[in-house]
């Protein structure tokens, strides 16, 4: 239909002057609730889950981006929602098991940085609840990919 695709240009060109998350729900939602059957209504959704994960309790948003992704594992976005709940588990909730299922998709799924950092992350975690499996896991990582504070983390891990 010619008004959902303009409609959902229109969607995306507010979304680029608009940085407020609160506000970028309310119109992604507003454009799904308008055009429920549009062929961009599921990418619609997945980007509001996650300008919702970055307001809402950490819970509440984990839980929301969880559903989608067991209904939609293939959907539009899903490396940027799972990467979104693992950090949600990790870092908000401090759960690092939690965190690692949606960390290996995401490094599954990516490739060069993003991949390199997921990688890292399930190495970091695996080390911290005891496994040495950890240890191997991030001598794969490239760390030439990774943020200095990451990088700074994997080197320490693996220092004799």
């Amino acid at each position: 239909d010619r008004g959902a695709l303009d409609d959902w240009r229109a969607v995306l060109a507010q979304l680029e002057r608009d940085p407020n998350d609160q506000r970028r729900v309310a119109l992604l939602d507003g454009y799904r609730t308008s055009w429920p059957d549009s062929p961009f209504a599921l990418e619609a959704e997945a980007m509001s889950l996650l300008s919702a994960a970055r307001v809402r309790p950490a819970a509440q948003a984990v839980g929301e981006v969880e559903r989608w992704l067991t209904a939609h594992p293939s959907g539009p976005r899903a490396l940027d929602l799972h990467a979104s709940a693992a950090y949600l588990w990790r870092e908000s909730l401090g759960d690092c098991g939690r965190a690692a299922p949606h960390d290996a998709a995401v490094a599954a799924g990516a490739t060069g940085a993003r991949q390199a950092t997921a990688e890292a992350l399930l190495g970091l975690c695996a080390l911290s609840s005891g496994s040495e499996s950890g240890r191997a896991r991030l001598r794969t990582v490239d760390t030439d990919l990774l943020e200095p504070a990451l990088r700074r983390a994997v080197e320490e891990a693996l220092a004799p």
